[in-house]
Order: C-alpha cells, then structure tokens, then sequence
C-alpha cells in the first residue's frame, strides 16, 4: 500500500473541487507547474489515473470520484486526531484510570465527574471502586493514574491533596432508644456496641473512631468489622450495633437507619487525592487542578432535585 504524503491530498482535493489546475494553484497559494507534478505522482503512487485531462477541461474520473470521497474521510481523520493529540498535550483530553472509596461513589463522586466532564470534554474516565490501601497498592502497580482514599501513606513516590473533611456522624437502628434524640454526644454511647472499621484495611477511618471515643472517655467496643461503609449500614440496620460514619453517608436514604449529629466531637475522615508525582502529565496536572481548586467538594444528594 502506498505512503501518501497529506500535502499531495490537499492538492487532489483542491484540484478535485476547482476542475481548474490555474484556480486550484491560486487557491493553494502555489503556481501550476508544481501542482500538475504533485498530482501526477500522486497517480503513480496510487496506480491509477484520477484525472481526464483536455485542453479545455479536467474531469475526475470514476476511480477519482471514489478516491475523493476517501479522501475526504481520512482528512477529517486527520484533523481530530490533531485536534485530540493538541487536546491531550494541553491536558484537554485523554484516558484517566481512577479509584475511589465506596462511601464517594454516590455523594462526591457524581458532582466531581459532572464538573470534569464539563471543563475537560475531552476525557474518558475509567472508574473502580477499591478500598483505601488497595487503591494505592494499584496506583503503585499503575492500575490507577489518580486515587480518593481516607488512607495515610509515607510513600514519597506519591503526591496527595486532602479535598474533603467529613464530619463523624452516628448511624443506629431506627428502633433504638437513642435514635429519638435529635442530635447526640459520643459520651452517651459508652455502654453500646460498635460497628468499626476494620484496624488494618481502614486503619486510618478506625483510627479516627476510636480518638473521638477515647476523647469522649470510653473505648468502642467492636461487635463486627467491616470495611465497607453499606455493609457497615447493613449490619446497624440489622440491630447488631452502632457505627460512626462520615457526614456525608446522612444524605442516603437506608432502609431500619436513622442518622444523628455528633457535635461534641472535632474528628474529621479526610478524603485525599492521590496521584505518583512521576506521571504528572498534562492530563493529570489538569484533573489534579479541577479537583483540588475548581470544583466545590458538596454531597451530590443534597443537590440533587428533590433531594430531602
């Protein structure tokens, strides 16, 4: 198959449409001796003739009809391949492979992929639910180009932005005693049973937990540990015990669960971006950016339409 210069099919292009090789010249800002021979090789090239030529007239023949049509194609081809190759030089465009924590995946997450989708029409995401440690084992394996984990880390490999503190909230059963009080201090809980996070998976959310209790003056007493925050609600609903959870798990609507404000406590669940400072490319410097400063962190559920 032969190599066709882009150059030789603008000239065939123009030649084609004008059907006049002074006009097409003009058009193309070049004179008429270097377009006939740019066009003749092209016929070489391809083996077959795209032009009749007469003292008076030039026609396409049936295989430059074909041909231009063709033509036509790959030239916008080329063009949004340009385009798309320009995009992603200046972080407009491109492929981002991200994990995040289940608990963002219905309050964060919507919001955050809206507003990249709007300042970075150009990018294809590929998103997978992970926990925190296992989101940055991938992004070290390159699974991951960015992660949304809760999980401390010394990896000087990596660069990381906190974009979100969630306050702690408590989630019981909607049957319990307490879940009439309309807000509560953890120093009432000292006597109840826990649903933790568990120290190794979700050693930086348990942590958390238990400095909020201890500073309330008991230790929380684990019934189950869980590493997801639904099965977390699940067992709470199932009346095996309470669990503290980010503030912005209240917005969801969960079936035996009531959700009640903990204002005696200053403990926050960070929520941090994370990404290797070796591929800081246009593309991630771009999403790093609209995350971290452009977007406004809100739990989609309370903006949504209709929403409680």
């Amino acid at each position: 198959m032969p190599r066709i210069e882009i150059r030789r099919l603008r000239y065939f292009i123009a030649l084609a449409e004008e059907l006049h090789f002074g006009r097409a010249a003009q058009r193309l800002n070049i004179s008429q001796p270097p377009l006939s021979e740019q066009i003749r090789k092209l016929e070489e090239e391809l083996g077959v003739r795209l032009f009749e030529r007469t003292s008076r007239n030039v026609l396409l023949t049936e295989a430059g009809r074909i041909f231009l049509a063709g033509t036509y194609r790959a030239l916008e081809e080329v063009e949004r391949a340009a385009t798309a190759a320009s995009q992603a030089q200046r972080g407009m465009a491109g492929h981002l492979k991200a994990g995040y924590l289940a608990s963002a995946g219905v309050t964060f997450l919507p919001s955050l992929l809206r507003h990249l989708r709007t300042v970075i029409p150009g990018l294809q995401f590929e998103f997978r639910q992970f926990s925190s440690s296992a989101a940055l084992e991938a992004l070290a394996r390159r699974s991951l180009d960015v992660a949304l984990v809760r999980t401390a880390f010394g990896n000087e490999a990596f660069a990381s932005r906190v974009i979100h503190e969630d306050r702690l909230i408590l989630a019981l059963p909607y049957d319990h005693p307490l879940a009439r009080e309309p807000e509560l201090r953890l120093a009432q809980l000292h006597d109840e049973m826990f649903v933790l996070y568990p120290p190794n998976e979700g050693r930086v959310a348990y942590d958390v937990v238990q400095r909020a209790c201890i500073q309330a003056g008991f230790v929380p007493r684990a019934v189950e540990f869980v590493e997801d925050v639904y099965g977390m609600l699940g067992l709470v609903a199932a009346g095996l015990g309470l669990a503290v959870v980010p503030g912005s798990i209240g917005g969801l609507r969960v079936a035996g669960v009531v959700f009640r404000e903990l204002p005696d406590t200053s403990e926050k669940f960070a929520l941090s971006l994370v990404w290797r400072k070796a591929d800081e490319t246009p593309l991630i410097e771009r999403v790093v950016r609209e995350i971290c400063t452009g977007w406004a962190p809100g739990y989609y559920l309370d903006d949504a339409p209709g929403s409680p």
